[in-house]
């Protein structure tokens, strides 16, 4: 288990997660940012103001960035 902070950017704004989460591994970690993602963006899209410029930057308890997943990879557009 270790212990990773899921930290939000959009433009020049960054959100720190303050508390982090215990999870096994990079794959739970990635799950884990794909499903916040979606609910940060269904909110978003609820509100009438989705940026499709924020992202997660999850940082491991040493402070090393272990994953960057933007938003806009978790939700496929149909044109």
């Amino acid at each position: 288990m270790g212990l990773y902070f899921f930290n939000e950017r959009n433009g020049d704004d960054y959100l720190v997660d303050e508390h982090g989460i215990d999870l096994p591994d990079l794959e739970s970690v990635r799950r884990e940012a794909v499903a916040g993602a979606r609910a940060i963006v269904a909110d978003a899209v609820l509100l009438g103001r989705l940026s499709l410029r924020e992202c997660f930057e999850i940082v491991d308890a040493q402070g090393d960035v272990v994953l960057s997943l933007p938003f806009s990879s978790v939700i496929e557009f149909d044109r």
